[in-house]
């Protein structure tokens, strides 16, 4: 939707708000085709308020999820780096077509959509190693975007950083799926509120660490935002060999 949004702005800035008209279609489909029968359909059967209140009071919360909220709290501290400081890191290092990153964002935005559609599926490949891999390949990207000598590059770059966010696919399907469906509603909040609190206080989590190791300008930021990626995959390392490890074990038990 940026992408379309841009391409409406070349006509004029009102006309980017055309935009919410795509909506339109999505919204007649979903009332053509969401009939009473779908509804209790798909409406879960709630139980008693004291059972609940009971079932969440022994509901325990594995070490795993609290360690999932602080990397995603950092994860999208270092990733915001990405929107914020990606104009200053080009006209830093003086790259030509420097207007061509807004369309390289909006591409590589919607390439990362693709690659989140299909988690799946290279979960099935790498398991429990998919985020590693992922924070991986987005740390080379901050590094490649840091020190590109052309826009084609840059774009390289930040395919490989898009890459990266199946770490939070991989969070919320395998890591807080593993809690009590008592709790869950409030785990998943909670989760969302260390995403939105990771965006927001970014600019303070970087200008703290530019300002603890004397690099300051928007290069070292994204150099900066690789080293906490990079922290990053060293954890789900070592969550994955845990969770790969009670696995086995569990089977030898059997």
């Amino acid at each position: 939707m940026t992408f379309v949004a841009g391409l409406l702005l070349g006509i004029k800035w009102q006309a980017t708000f055309l935009y919410f008209l795509f909506i339109i279609p999505f919204l007649i489909l979903f009332m053509m085709g969401y009939t009473p029968k779908m509804e209790k359909e798909t409406t879960l059967e709630k139980s008693s308020t004291k059972e609940q209140k009971q079932r969440s009071k022994h509901a325990k919360i594995p070490a795993s999820i609290y360690v999932a909220f602080l990397m995603l709290f950092l994860y999208f501290s270092a990733f915001m780096v990405e929107a914020t400081a990606s104009a200053l890191v080009i006209q830093q290092n003086h790259l030509a077509n420097q207007g061509m990153l807004s369309t390289e964002i909006a591409i590589a935005g919607l390439v990362g959509a693709l690659i989140s559609m299909a988690y799946a599926r290279i979960f099935k490949v790498l398991k429990n190693f998919t985020p590693v891999v992922a924070i991986s390949l987005g740390t080379v990207g901050f590094i490649v975007c840091s020190q590109a000598p052309n826009m084609t590059i840059f774009f390289i770059g930040l395919l490989l950083m898009m890459i990266s966010s199946l770490i939070i696919s991989y969070v919320y399907d395998s890591i807080l799926s593993e809690v009590d469906s008592s709790i869950s509603n409030l785990i998943i909040s909670i989760a969302q509120i260390c995403n939105n609190l990771g965006a927001f206080a970014s600019p303070c989590v970087i200008a703290l660490l530019s300002g603890m190791t004397g690099l300051s300008t928007a290069v070292d930021q994204m150099r900066i935002s690789a080293g906490i990626l990079g922290v990053i995959a060293l954890v789900f390392v070592v969550l994955a060999v845990s969770r790969n490890t009670k696995k086995a074990s569990a089977k030898a038990v059997k």
